[in-house]
């Protein structure tokens, strides 16, 4: 087993962090059919079990190199997480309430009906979770 130094480790362990989270990201997208305001669409020349088995091994690769050249796991805690999370969602959300709209493109949507109450009813349940 080799060691490496702090700085190394650092090193590696945020970029296979990364490469995780993103492989993470594409096994999910693969894995759950319901999207709600997009569609995959199946461009892909291999099947999507095909496809999920080969990026389940790459983490698997990866897992074995970590193993090998012991890398300290990131500790993250879900709280904060979560809750960057929810500002990041709410802030995506107050950018498109009416005003926001007419004032970066001067398209009034005021006029359709609770636009900004539903939007509001989101953002309050978001700051809920």
């Amino acid at each position: 087993m080799t060691t490496l130094a702090n700085t190394h480790n650092r090193v590696l362990c945020s970029t296979l962090n990364v490469i995780e989270r993103s492989l993470d990201e594409m096994i999910n997208l693969l894995s759950n059919d319901e999207k709600i305001t997009y569609e995959l669409t199946d461009n892909l020349n291999l099947n999507k079990d095909k496809l999920l088995k080969k990026l389940n091994t790459l983490k698997e690769y990866i897992n074995n190199f970590t193993v090998k050249y012991p890398i300290r796991k990131e500790k993250i805690s879900f709280n904060k997480l979560l809750n960057s999370k929810k500002s990041i969602w709410a802030i995506y959300l107050e950018e498109i309430k009416s005003q926001q709209i007419k004032k970066k493109y001067s398209i009034d949507i005021v006029q359709i009906p609770d636009y900004d109450k539903d939007l509001n009813f989101i953002i309050d349940y978001i700051k809920s979770i």
